[in-house]
């Protein structure tokens, strides 16, 4: 059956700045929102590779989401989204009385957890850019953002916190903006964020993947297999990003995911992932935590580890012994199966995601 992933705007927007923008505006864009980078990148290289389809807007917003669109041709489906209630506005009002029950944690979140503050810091400071600083003619419409009358109020810190997020860019100056304009357009920005969140998360039909602003609502937290597998594709991540490295520039990373997604490498990834969300779907409770443990042993692995594993070489079994290997009698007990992880093994793999990202923008 054939599958089609929509992703927020958010995330195909970051991909198509990183790929497209001039040097000098994305390394200040990249510098007021690295995290957000990071985990759009992330998250598109996971859709790029894992989907059948893309959902994309038939009319793309602005010139660089155009480019991306071509280029990644007929991956994209340009099909209305499809929600399990039609009607628009009554999906607004719904997601409107969630975002009301939920925004009290919503709020708490962002005091306790530190990735999606930084997450949502670096989408407000990414925001007034766009809504403020870009030439008139490239400048986010805020068409679609709520009414000042229907704004979620933020605790003194959080509103503090982003307002002081906004001051540090060295655009803001320029805008001659007073504290209260700021505080309205804040609290605007966030409300609009998590209501659009929410109406995702609450209607739509089909598989849905959110930035990294949201990472830890309940609406949307993932349960511990999915999170198990989201870290296998990280690791396919960093794979995808060493070679957009090696290949010289950042805007080869569209065509260089594209090419990956045809290589063996990645149908075998593609087999296993299907292969370990059915078994979590068969299995109860007790044999998907046994199954998360198995997966995470793997891909915690010492490095080196024999890659002869991932199709069940009986000589880098042996060969592992006889070297007495760290893992080596856990590799005669793992499973067939799940012998492939071992290939895409990344101890590391966040700190190589950065750093890698880095270096594309640097270069």
């Amino acid at each position: 059956m054939s599958s089609t992933q929509l992703t927020d705007g958010m995330v195909l927007s970051h991909v198509a700045e990183f790929a497209y923008f001039p040097s000098d505006r994305l390394q200040d864009f990249y510098a007021a929102d690295r995290v957000g980078y990071v985990d759009a990148l992330n998250k598109f290289i996971q859709l790029v590779v894992t989907s059948d389809r893309i959902a994309m807007s038939a009319k793309p917003p602005n010139d660089d989401m155009g480019r991306l669109k071509e280029t990644l041709g007929p991956l994209v489906d340009e099909a209305p989204f499809a929600f399990d209630l039609q009607d628009a506005l009554a999906r607004r009002a719904q997601s409107f009385a969630w975002l009301t029950s939920n925004w009290e944690q919503i709020d708490a979140l962002l005091l306790a957890e530190r990735f999606t503050a930084l997450a949502l810091a670096g989408h407000v400071k990414r925001e007034f850019e766009r809504c403020f600083i870009l030439p008139e003619q490239r400048r986010e419409s805020m068409a679609s953002y709520v009414d000042v009358t229907e704004v979620q109020t933020l605790s003194p810190a959080n509103l503090n916190a982003l307002a002081s997020e906004v001051h540090s860019l060295r655009s803001y100056a320029s805008t001659n903006m007073d504290s209260g304009a700021l505080t309205t357009w804040l609290l605007r920005t966030v409300t609009t964020h998590y209501r659009s969140f929410a109406e995702y998360g609450l209607f739509y039909r089909h598989q849905y993947t959110p930035s990294g602003t949201r990472s830890q609502l309940p609406i949307f937290t993932n349960s511990p297999e999915e999170q198990a597998l989201d870290t296998v594709t990280r690791c396919i991540a960093v794979d995808v990003l060493r070679e957009a490295v090696r290949s010289g520039h950042r805007n080869h990373l569209v065509d260089v995911a594209l090419r990956w997604r045809n290589t063996t490498r990645a149908e075998t990834a593609r087999a296993g992932l299907a292969d370990l969300t059915d078994k979590f779907a068969f299995l109860d409770s007790a044999g998907r935590r046994e199954l998360v443990d198995d997966i995470n042993g793997i891909l915690d692995a010492d490095k080196g580890y024999p890659v002869g594993l991932v199709v069940g070489s009986m000589q880098a079994i042996r060969d592992t012994i006889s070297l007495r290997e760290a893992h080596a009698n856990r590799a005669l007990e793992t499973p067939k199966p799940l012998r492939w992880l071992y290939a895409f093994r990344r101890p590391d793999a966040v700190h190589e995601l950065f750093a890698l990202t880095d270096e594309l923008v640097r270069s």
